[in-house]
């Protein structure tokens, strides 16, 4: 091969070098060259490379007036004025809650013609089921009844029926602003063992809030946590009529507050008695929790084998026997000891103003 062969050669190796070298990126003068350089089409002209821009979003077209933060406050409005319409509509109109009424106090002793004491019922109307029935409370004077009642419509009239008496009621005023009345109104009837004719009644009571029996403890007082718990005895009392047997407990709470249970299915009777009291050295001092500090009853007991014994010995409190002057008691969930002595009254574990009161409210229904 001669030299003329070898030039040729060597200068198509040369070439071929650089063709390798700008393919990978690389200029002949050992530059980079971008592998994003411009962009041409077909005809070696430019393609244009500027991305399309997009359209703004169109806004709520309330916004175009309003700004977010008004329109919100806005729908916040609307919805607490939607929610107080159905209160007002479904909630405001019921008898569930509290209600008072005052009734005069007859058989106060210190009542006069001219002045009459009166006392505060409350009546407590727990939610009824889907049935209407429900749960009732009438507390007066420190006593708590419990029965039931039923809910029902005659016509345009609501009615409420109260052991055997039914009743058209009524609710006015605005519960939520606490001003609300409720109207309850005894239809005119003729009494079955007179024959006379009864004219319609109506009471009104006003809403009002739970007296809170557990919630008046004397000032100051003191507790024994021998006594604390619930406390079971059976004895007979005379209540409105006839000798009835009655479940009774006794409940000695670390607040300061007594309560003593009564029950017969029988005569429907259900009621608490709420007391405040103290003790302390095995005395046990306790009053009603409406009463004044006047009215306190002082008493001993004693804790010894498993049972509680109460003594008044001068016989003026539920607590009286009329032999042996005690009401004796056994731990609730215990057994019954064997010694314990079943205790006969004839006195009402209530105060004569409360089964007045009862008396009284009964009659105006």
């Amino acid at each position: 091969m001669d030299n003329n062969e070898n030039n040729i050669n060597n200068e198509n190796l040369v070439e071929e070098n650089t063709s390798a070298k700008e393919t990978n990126g690389v200029d002949e003068n050992g530059g980079y060259v971008s592998q994003f350089g411009e962009l041409t089409n077909a005809d070696g002209e430019p393609l244009e490379t500027t991305a399309p821009t997009e359209e703004p979003k169109k806004k709520f077209f309330l916004f175009k007036y309003i700004h977010p933060s008004i329109f919100i406050a806005i729908c916040v409005f609307l919805v607490a004025l939607i929610a107080f319409g159905v209160y007002w509509i479904f909630g405001s109109k019921t008898i569930t809650g509290t209600w008072m009424r005052e009734v005069e106090n007859n058989s106060s002793a210190s009542s006069t013609a001219d002045e009459v004491e009166k006392i505060a019922v409350y009546y407590t109307f727990e939610k009824a089921d889907s049935n209407g029935k429900g749960t009732y409370y009438m507390n007066v004077q420190g006593e708590q009844s419990k029965g039931e009642y039923k809910l029902s419509t005659s016509g345009d009239k609501k009615k409420i029926t109260i052991g055997n008496s039914e009743l058209t009621y009524e609710v006015t005023g605005v519960k939520l602003f606490g001003n609300a009345t409720l109207k309850l109104t005894q239809d005119a009837y003729t009494d079955q063992s007179t024959g006379k004719k009864v004219e319609s009644q109506t009471i009104e009571m006003n809403q009002d809030k739970n007296p809170g029996y557990d919630e008046m403890s004397m000032k100051d007082y003191k507790t024994d946590k021998d006594l604390i718990g619930k406390w079971n005895t059976e004895y007979k009392i005379s209540y409105y009529y006839g000798m009835y047997q009655l479940d009774c407990d006794i409940e000695i709470k670390d607040n300061g507050i007594m309560t003593v249970h009564a029950s017969n299915s029988d005569i429907g009777m259900d009621s608490t008695y709420y007391y405040a009291y103290s003790a302390e050295n095995g005395k046990l001092t306790f009053k009603g929790v409406t009463d004044k500090d006047k009215n306190k009853a002082t008493l001993e007991y004693k804790l010894k084998d498993g049972i509680l014994t109460i003594v008044d010995k001068n016989n003026k409190t539920m607590f009286s026997e009329s032999i042996l002057g005690s009401a004796q008691f056994y731990k609730d969930g215990e057994k019954k000891p064997e010694g314990i002595t079943t205790v006969t009254t004839t006195t009402a574990p209530s105060t004569e103003t409360a089964t007045q009161a009862a008396t009284q409210t009964t009659k105006a229904k």
